[in-house]
């Protein structure tokens, strides 16, 4: 098991281009980094994943 010092954890738009750009990103730094892909599952990005739960928080029940 590797020691790992640093964790970059990536977060890339879900689209073709910003999941290919995390696979490069994470074969290139995987030797020395220990990677997480966390990009948005059901969102095309990070800002649309912040409005939608932003807008949740501010519903009231």
């Amino acid at each position: 098991m590797t020691n790992y010092k640093f964790l970059i954890i990536i977060k890339l738009d879900n689209d073709e281009v910003g999941r290919g750009a995390t696979q490069k990103i994470m074969m290139i730094a995987r030797c020395n980094y220990q990677c997480f892909d966390n990009h948005p599952m059901n969102f095309k990005d990070v800002n649309d994943e912040l409005i939608h739960k932003s807008l949740l928080l501010s519903t009231d029940l």
